[in-house]
């Protein structure tokens, strides 16, 4: 019963999703029902349809789940169907829209965005500088990026250069807009100079951080802003997309593992260890299990939810999350556990990594069944709000395509991770340069009535 009510919601959405009435040909709400599908409906449909000895081919965090605790636990489900209309529910509150459209955003001039793009790309390239010396130089950090993630090889007293890596990506929006979509005619050749130099050290910060959904979603940003500009969806460029951000998710971290090698042998060790590692994954799942596992963090954290008994966190995770910034080796904090880490230690009985909550998981912690309901609406509400701000104004500045995506990335993010602390950490590029770029690049109005233009 469960997974055909699973693939039930699955139908709906997509048919939702592609007959519903959108200002742009994708909002807020398609990148969410895109992370939806991926982290409840989808790994629950098969998650409910194997036998207890089939989960642990899904996720070894299944170990504690039982076959009927998996297929009798009415909560989990009800959150599910619960959490997903709620955010529609919020998404499409006329009061989201009302708010929404009294805000006016007028950019200052294309010297003061110039000036702001390049104080951020130089932050990008001064953190990739400092970070990587620490470990013998970029090349260095990149092939020991995998280790230094997973805590193998012992972080670095400036270690939390790594949140600023990211900059480069957000200058190379910036930069992107003025070329591709103002076309600025002045000085050509130094411009696609900054934005090759700029887009070769995004390439390079990512491969440090060696996060494959931080990197997939940066990298989208270029082809989704296009797709939101041009209103084309391309696809001879789509579908090759498509597929290499399928292989990516499942094979990302085995090549940057196999990166490693690189200090070792060079190329032949990389590829060695590549086909190495690949092969051994492939013997103990198939593809689709691989990629069934990637997305199940977040159906299975529920059942976790439901099942152990904690104290309430309320709100407590938003402070743990702003006290994440402090750099801990340099100054002596001590922030309590993430709700993610508590996550994993009722799903597998130890922490030694993390598994990120996930939405729903994250508001049961958070205030139970209220949290579902209130958070939810909340969420769904917000987005909306964000989106006709943005939307508003697509064609009035160059840069907003950029920025609607990557708001709208940072948006679904929070729903995937559900942990403030995770999102925080893994978004601070792009918040910290919407603050620089709101607090000198642009003048904001609120009308007491809702405008009509921007």
């Amino acid at each position: 019963m469960l997974p055909i009510a699973y693939l039930g919601l699955i139908i709906f959405i997509i048919i939702f999703e592609f007959s519903r009435k959108k200002d742009t040909k994708f909002d807020f709400l398609s990148l969410f029902h895109l992370f939806f599908i991926l982290l409840y409906p989808l790994p629950g449909y098969f998650l409910t349809n194997f036998n207890s000895d089939s989960h642990q081919t899904f996720d070894s965090a299944m170990i504690g789940l039982t076959d009927y605790i998996v297929q009798y636990n009415w909560q989990v489900p009800l959150a599910i169907f619960l959490t997903y209309f709620l955010i529609i529910f919020g998404y499409y509150s006329p009061s989201a829209q009302k708010y929404g459209s009294r805000v006016t955003i007028t950019s200052r001039s294309e010297s003061v965005i110039w000036l702001i793009t390049i104080i951020i790309l130089l932050l990008g390239w001064i953190s990739i500088y400092i970070y990587s010396t620490q470990y013998g130089g970029i090349v260095q950090a990149i092939t020991n990026a995998n280790f230094i993630r997973s805590g193998a090889v012992e972080g670095q007293a400036l270690g939390f250069f790594v949140r600023l890596l990211y900059f480069s990506f957000f200058a190379t929006y910036l930069i992107a807009s003025l070329l591709f979509i103002k076309k600025n005619q002045k000085r050509k050749f130094l411009v696609w100079l900054l934005f090759i130099l700029a887009f070769a050290s995004s390439l390079i910060a990512a491969f440090m951080v060696s996060a494959r959904a931080t990197m997939v979603l940066a990298l989208i940003n270029f082809y989704l802003a296009y797709l939101l500009y041009k209103r084309k969806l391309a696809l001879p460029l789509l579908i090759p997309t498509l597929i290499a951000i399928v292989l990516f998710i499942v094979y990302g971290k085995i090549l940057f593992y196999s990166l490693s090698g690189a200090s070792e042998g060079g190329y032949i060790e990389v590829v060695s260890r590549f086909q190495e590692a690949a092969g051994e994954t492939e013997s103990e799942s198939s593809f689709l299990a691989s990629l069934i596992q990637v997305f199940s963090y977040g159906f299975v954290s529920s059942y976790a939810a439901f099942s152990e008994h904690y104290p309430l966190r309320l709100l407590s995770d938003w402070l743990y999350g702003i006290g994440s910034y402090l750099p801990d080796r340099l100054i002596e904090v001590n922030i309590p556990p993430s709700v993610s880490t508590n996550n994993t230690q009722y799903l597998l009985g130890h922490n030694e990594y993390k598994i990120p909550a996930g939405f729903i998981a994250s508001c049961v912690y958070s205030w139970s069944w209220v949290g579902v309901v209130i958070f939810s609406f909340s969420f769904g509400w917000f987005g909306r709000y964000l989106h006709t701000i943005l939307q508003r104004h697509l064609y009035k500045i160059c840069w907003i395509p950029f920025i609607y995506v990557a708001m709208a990335q940072a948006w679904s993010d929070f729903f995937a991770s559900g942990d403030p602390e995770i999102f925080l950490q893994a978004n601070f590029w792009i918040l910290a340069s919407l603050i620089l770029l709101l607090m000198f690049g642009v003048k904001i109005s609120v009308a007491k009535s809702p405008q009509k233009e921007a």
